[in-house]
């Protein structure tokens, strides 16, 4: 019996120093809520900056029927939009105008070559103008002081080449040989690119932003040639326009 009330003695003792070493206090942070992860879930903005002709559309050898003879321009990103959809992911919207000087000097230079008798002459007043609608997957890394998007685009493309008139003088007489006005021609196709954004949080809600992409379609002019002023004839010119564009811009983290 006295053994029984031993063991019963020694349980209580036990039990009691297992109750008031034990903590019961709350783990930090339980039992209040939990506070949300803040970041911006979108951002809006517009840049410009320089555009690079790529492929044959840069090209100004008259052996490659795809030549576009562009010079490098520039572009002006009117829309720089995307919306969060989780901390990482996205949706957006990019709409781009770029502008390039079509050579004409190197355009009528092999003519030049051909027909030493004659001396050609080159107008050309207007630039290829390009604009790009194009919807956007976007990626972001976000950080304190810097978020990197990167966005694969796809769109529609709107391109605009240039009037180009040719004319040609006897270099004896000065006497006029040959007028040649290929007319303006304009067209729309499907276009896809890729591209990023390094946006730097310089105030608040404010990015200063580096802004690179790259812009690629393929589509088929409709070329009206006059000769003469009398003599008319269609051609169809294929053209691959392919482009780079490096640029800065401003815009707002939308809170």
């Amino acid at each position: 019996m006295r053994i029984l009330r031993l063991i019963g003695l020694l349980l209580l003792i036990l039990t009691g120093w297992q109750l008031k070493a034990q903590d019961f206090s709350l783990p930090k942070g339980e039992g209040q809520p939990a506070s949300p992860e803040i970041h911006d879930f979108g951002f809006f903005g517009a840049g410009a900056g320089i555009a690079f002709p790529l492929g044959s559309f840069g090209s100004k050898d008259y052996l490659n029927n795809g030549a576009g003879y562009a010079d490098e321009g520039y572009f002006i990103n009117f829309i720089n939009f995307h919306h969060r959809l989780s901390k990482h992911y996205g949706i957006g919207v990019n709409w781009t105008r770029s502008a390039f000087n079509l050579d004409e000097d190197q355009y009528i230079s092999p003519y030049d070559d051909f027909y030493q008798e004659l001396t050609f002459l080159g107008i050309n007043d207007d630039p290829w103008v390009l604009h790009s609608v194009m919807v956007n997957g976007v990626v972001t890394i976000p950080h304190s002081f810097l978020d990197l998007d990167v966005r694969i685009a796809l769109g529609l493309g709107h391109a605009v080449r240039p009037k180009l008139t040719i004319t040609a003088f006897e270099t004896s007489t000065g006497y006029l040989a040959i007028d040649w006005v290929q007319e303006q021609s304009v067209m729309n196709d499907f276009a896809w690119g890729f591209g990023t954004d390094a946006r730097f949080h310089v105030l608040k809600d404010l990015d200063f932003f580096i802004t690179l992409d790259y812009l690629r379609f393929h589509t088929t002019f409709n070329v009206q040639n006059v000769y003469n002023f009398s003599s008319i004839e269609q051609e169809k010119m294929k053209q691959t326009i392919e482009m780079i564009q490096l640029g800065v811009g401003f815009g707002y983290r939308l809170n």
